[in-house]
């Protein structure tokens, strides 16, 4: 549970700094926020972000590979035939796809066989150790990453005398850049190299590379590559230091994981506090990997932009519920099915929940439990929730952002969500909520944004939200309602 100062710390502003495809009505600075808005698919295909752009691109490729396939082919050809007609003067690649830090091999036949030797088997014996698979070593296997970062070592003739944490790390973090680096997968076949690598792949001290951070014993705890090109998998040598690594930032790159033990270095990150892979394309058929469960330490998790499908939480795969210290949740933009996990609403240190824009069907009885006390954030649109809102939604006090959009709710807004006086912004359009706005909502004194349109609410909005949204010192302020014609609202910032 996070105390009362932690808990005035919070802004809006820290909930809200994930791009996505929302235009930004309701939160500033379009590409740095994301928001629920009202408004037509025109008005909102001007505003989709990047990230939402590849993420419709690989569901479109998720959904229909063979046509894909056949469509490539085509388009290879036609690019040809333009190629040839254009002449070799005309493909020059242009500045910014040249630019990057591609990798460099070395021939092993140059090194010292000696020296090699010596640094082989000792990696041998690390592998031994960790149970890992020795064979990416072998001199059949041609350029393995592990067979590159071991030959970039050994150009190093003093690398036996390295300290052996020091080693082991510059070793790792070779393999790392060698096995992420312009290496092709399902969605990437052309991957351009890693945009920086400040002081990678140099004689430099491995906590001195870029986005490495190392504790007080010069141990990696942290490693930060986001949006820096990556593709390929991650390799499962990480698993040799993982068990340091308190913060994992790979966001926004080309990463393709979906084997089943590809995820296996994460058994290894048992200290592991913020994992961040969100805008890439991992995937798992069965919710989240199994290994990731090995992180009993997380507290902040964000997957949103994956290929995540199947049930998120089961008995057979309890991930989420071996988390007791999450406070950061987010998961959107997948392929999870199924229900809402039960051990969400056990999440007692939960501040922050995304779930938005999946394939689940569930309710909201998470809720019930009363033990979120310290939720600052949720939002679940885009999914099939059924039933209503719960009167337990009172229990929570503290929320200050709540979003529950195009999904199926059904009832009443009920008069307890007038007892969250924190909330700030409110969006519940396109549902089948009934009845009338709740008078209690106007004692919240510090809505922001209040979205209820497309539903079918009747009689007339109370006087006091209008007077809160009123007076907001709030650039996006917005308040809207069937008000044509089911809605009394002359405050209204726009009727539906």
């Amino acid at each position: 549970m996070i105390d009362n100062e932690q808990m005035n710390d919070l802004q809006l502003e820290d909930v809200e700094d994930y791009s996505a495809d929302y235009p930004p009505v309701g939160f500033p600075n379009a590409e740095e926020n994301m928001a629920p808005m009202a408004g037509n698919s025109e008005d909102m295909a001007g505003y989709k972000s990047s990230k939402y752009r590849r993420s419709a691109l690989a569901t479109l490729v998720h959904n229909n590979k063979w046509s894909i396939a056949v469509l490539g082919v085509i388009v290879i050809v036609l690019i040809g035939v333009l190629a040839a007609a254009v002449g070799k003067d005309e493909a020059r690649p242009s500045s910014s796809e040249a630019a990057g830090v591609p990798p460099v091999t070395h021939d092993p036949a140059g090194l010292d066989q000696d020296v090699l030797a010596t640094f082989k088997s000792s990696l041998l014996a690390v592998y031994d150790r960790h149970n890992l698979d020795t064979t990416h070593l072998d001199d059949d296997q041609g350029d393995t990453p592990q067979r590159k970062a071991m030959h970039w070592m050994c150009t190093d003739p003093n690398v036996n005398s390295i300290e052996h944490t020091e080693k082991l790390q510059r070793y790792v973090l070779g393999v790392l850049f060698y096995a992420t680096n312009m290496v092709p997968n399902d969605y990437a076949e052309e991957p351009s190299p890693w945009l920086k690598a400040d002081n990678w792949i140099t004689n430099a001290h491995s906590c001195d590379w870029m986005g490495v951070v190392c504790d007080d014993k010069k141990e990696i705890v942290s490693i930060d590559l986001e949006r820096n090109r990556l593709s390929g998998k991650l390799p499962l040598e990480l698993a040799i230091i993982g068990n340091k690594f308190k913060t994992l930032d790979l966001t926004s790159n080309l990463l393709h994981m979906k084997g089943m033990k590809d995820y296996d270095c994460f058994k290894s990150f048992t200290s592991m506090e913020t994992l961040l892979m969100d805008d890439n394309y991992l995937y798992h058929k069965n919710g989240l990997p199994e290994q990731f469960r090995h992180m009993t330490n997380l507290e902040k998790l964000r997957l949103s932009y994956n290929l995540f499908e199947g049930v998120l939480e089961s008995g057979e795969n309890p991930v989420l519920g071996a988390m007791p210290k999450l406070t950061h949740l987010e998961i959107e933009s997948n392929f999870i099915s199924g229900t809402m996990p039960a051990a969400i609403g056990n999440l007692e240190n939960l501040v922050y929940l995304y779930m938005r824009r999946n394939n689940m069907s569930y309710n909201l009885d998470f809720l019930k439990t009363g033990k979120l006390v310290d939720l600052f954030a949720m939002w679940l649109d885009s999914n099939a929730i059924t039933g209503s809102i719960p009167t337990e939604i009172g229990l929570y006090t503290g929320l200050a952002s709540l979003s529950l959009t195009n999904a199926t709710l059904t009832g009443t807004i009920p008069e307890e969500m007038g007892q969250l006086t924190d909330l700030h912004r409110l969006w519940l359009y396109s549902n089948q909520l009934t009845g009338t706005i709740p008078a209690a909502l106007g004692s919240l004194a510090n809505l922001e944004v209040v979205e209820l349109h497309n539903n079918k609410l009747t009689g007339q909005m109370p006087q006091g939200v209008c007077d809160s949204v009123g007076k907001a010192d709030y650039e996006y302020k917005s308040l809207t309602s069937n008000c044509i014609s089911e809605v009394t609202c002359e405050c209204c910032t726009e009727c539906f």
